[in-house]
């Protein structure tokens, strides 16, 4: 889903365990400062990601359950790489 030209904007960061971790906005050719869109794509994804879930429910007999936080925030780099 995450390769879909819609979600271009975002990025996997990581995965451990269970927890799936992706950011939006990143960098510059990302980021979207007057039209925020690439916060609207991380919400799409997070509603498109339960769908599939859902339809993995109904097709294979689980009851897979998701949770989903979004949290809206400015990225400032670290002492270590401003160096």
């Amino acid at each position: 889903i995450i390769s879909e030209d819609q979600f271009r904007q975002l990025e996997k960061i990581k995965t451990i365990g269970s927890t799936y971790m992706a950011a939006s906005g990143l960098n510059d050719s990302t980021y979207d400062k007057a039209g925020r869109s690439h916060i609207r794509a991380m919400a799409d994804y997070a509603m498109r990601m339960m769908d599939q879930m859902k339809y993995i429910n109904e097709h294979s007999f689980n009851n897979f359950k998701m949770k989903i936080g979004l949290c809206y925030n400015h990225v400032y780099p670290t002492k270590k790489q401003l160096l």
